[in-house]
């Protein structure tokens, strides 16, 4: 799964504009890498965040709770009574 930290510049009027720092494979580097930048990172308007592509969720749900990548979870498709 990859990890990607994208550094927030808020404007003080307008959206704010995001671009992307870096891919890492696991959290524990993410993280790492995402307190470095604070620290070296000197303006109040930026922030830096740590994101996951929407496809890698589940992946991401089992690994936290020790289950097989492979394994999906319950969807279910019929009404029940």
């Amino acid at each position: 799964m990859e990890y990607h930290i994208i550094r927030r510049f808020k404007y003080r009027s307008g959206d704010d504009m995001f671009s992307h720092i870096r891919t890492e494979k696991t959290i524990e580097k993410a993280i790492e890498k995402r307190l470095y930048l604070e620290r070296l990172e000197d303006n109040e308007n930026t922030s830096f965040e740590i994101v996951i592509n929407i496809d890698s969720v589940f992946d991401y749900i089992n690994a936290r709770e020790g289950k097989q990548a492979d394994e999906k979870p319950l969807v279910l498709t019929d009404e029940v009574a």
